[in-house]
């Protein structure tokens, strides 16, 4: 049997400066190697091999767009 659920893990609106260019969480996805874009750019999947690593990853993802809001 196979499952798959599909997380949403990031629904935001971005600071009006902000463009993909200089999205620091977009920078992020290009340099890790545990999740990586699919066709659709907007989904991403991860690399089973480093399922391990995919919290630290997803924690770090949120860390990076909530500084760059501004949140705290």
């Amino acid at each position: 049997m196979r499952t798959i659920f599909n997380l949403q893990i990031l629904n935001v609106s971005c600071p009006a400066n902000m463009t993909e260019a200089t999205c620091p969480v977009r920078q992020y996805l290009q340099e890790q190697t545990v999740l990586r874009p699919t066709v659709n750019e907007t989904l991403l999947e991860w690399d089973k091999a480093h399922e391990q690593q995919l919290s630290c990853v997803i924690n770090t993802m949120l860390a990076k767009c909530a500084q760059c809001r501004g949140c705290k």
